[in-house]
C-alpha cells in the first residue's frame, strides 16, 4: 500500500528501492529489516559483471544523495548512515594508512595496523555470526578474500564518484549480466 501511495518506484535514480526507502524515512515512516531473513543472491559469474554491479549500487547511492542534497540531515539516522558510509569509503582508507605510517613509519606497520583494525571490526563479528549460523569453516576459509574485495570496492567507489559527481555521467541504463 505504501509503495502505491508514494507513486510506485521513482526512476530518478538507478537505485529505486533505496530512493523509496529514503522517501519513506523523509515522511516519518520507520524502516525495519528482518535480521533472520536469508538471501540467496545470484553471484556475478565474471569479474566484469561484478564490477558493473558494484558500480551500479554505488552510483545509485550517490544519485540518492544528490537528489536529497542538504535534506539528508533532517533524518538524523539516515544522515549518520549516509555520511558514515561516505566517510568509511572515502576517507577511512587514507586515514588508516596515514595513522599506520605515522605510528610505525614502515610498510609492515601499515599492514599490521590495517590487519588489527580489520580483525577487531570485521573478523570478530563475522566469525561470531558464522558460528551462530553454523558456517564457521566457510567464514574462516573465505575471510582472506575480504581484503581483495575491499580494495576492489574502494577503487570502484572512487571511480563511481568520479563518473557520477565529477564528470556528471549519470548512470541511467544497466545490465545485470545474468
Amino acid at each position: 500500500d505504501l509503495v502505491k501511495e508514494f507513486g510506485a518506484f521513482n526512476e530518478r535514480t538507478s537505485a529505486e528501492d533505496m530512493d523509496l526507502t529514503w522517501e519513506l524515512l523523509g515522511a516519518a515512516y520507520r524502516v525495519y529489516y528482518a535480521p533472520n531473513a536469508h538471501c540467496y543472491p545470484i553471484e556475478p559469474p565474471t569479474r566484469r559483471i561484478f564490477i558493473n554491479q558494484i558500480d551500479r549500487w554505488y552510483r545509485g547511492f550517490l544519485q540518492n544523495i544528490a537528489v536529497r542534497r542538504g535534506n539528508i540531515w533532517k533524518q538524523k539516522r539516515l544522515g549518520f548512515i549516509v555520511y558514515g558510509y561516505l566517510l568509511e569509503f572515502a576517507i577511512a582508507p587514507v586515514l588508516l594508512v596515514w595513522f599506520a605510517w605515522y605510528t610505525t613509519e614502515s610498510v609492515i606497520g601499515i599492514l599490521a595496523v590495517t590487519a588489527a583494525v580489520s580483525f577487531i571490526f570485521v573478523f570478530v563479528p563475522v566469525v561470531m555470526k558464522g558460528w551462530q549460523l553454523g558456517i564457521l569453516k566457510k567464514v574462516l576459509t573465505s575471510f582472506p578474500c575480504y581484503f581483495l574485495v575491499r580494495a576492489v570496492n574502494i577503487g570502484i567507489f572512487w571511480r563511481s564518484i568520479w563518473r557520477e559527481w565529477i564528470l556528471h555521467e549519470k548512470l541511467t541504463v544497466w545490465h545485470k549480466g545474468h
